[in-house]
């Protein structure tokens, strides 16, 4: 799976935290991103 910038904003935006959007250039930018879309996910179902 592979992650896009896009994603990233999606991440912050939907979870509404800063934090994503200060690590968005660390390492673990991919977990952070994947927990922002299961949030995400977990408010439309």
């Amino acid at each position: 799976m592979r992650i896009y910038p896009r994603s990233q904003e999606l991440a912050a935006f939907c979870t509404g935290n800063k934090v994503i959007r200060l690590y968005a250039f660390d390492p673990s930018r991919e977990a952070l991103i994947l927990l922002g879309i299961r949030i995400y996910l977990l408010i439309l179902s």
